[in-house]
């Protein structure tokens, strides 16, 4: 029930409340809308729409170096190291199985067993879309 409505609130399309709950994210989260390709809170259709916008094109130029690690998120890494007989340390310190994160795919699996793995933490002022160059 509260998942429902969490959807409806953030799709709701009635300027004046979507327009507060947009201005309050931007605020309380300090959200730097200086690189949106839609600057003001008022230019999106509802929450979600502001929560998963786009940003401009040069906003996230890549950074080519010999020791930099490309990533397709914004994010603060929070858990990273190696994966241990198929376990791997994840938020809070809970273990997961890579049977449990790749949803049974036994090739994928025997592939990533003993290798390493990073998690990428989203705090809610970051950009929500995978960014693809």
């Amino acid at each position: 029930m509260l998942g429902r409505f969490v959807y409806r609130l953030t799709r709701l399309e009635y300027e004046p409340l979507k327009n507060l709950l947009i201005q309050f994210f931007i605020h309380i989260y300090n959200v730097d809308m200086s690189i949106a390709e839609k600057q003001d809170a008022c230019d999106y259709r509802h929450f979600n729409d502001f929560f998963t916008r786009m940003l401009k094109p040069d906003a996230r130029p890549p950074v080519i170096e010999q020791e930099a690690i490309l990533s397709p998120v914004d994010g603060t890494i929070s858990q990273i190291g190696n994966i241990r007989d198929e376990a791997i340390i994840q938020a809070k310190d809970h273990e997961y199985s890579l049977d449990q994160l790749l949803a049974g795919c036994s090739d994928w699996v025997q592939k990533f067993s003993n290798d390493k793995f990073a998690t990428l933490y989203l705090s809610p002022r970051d950009y929500h879309r995978i960014y693809l160059h």
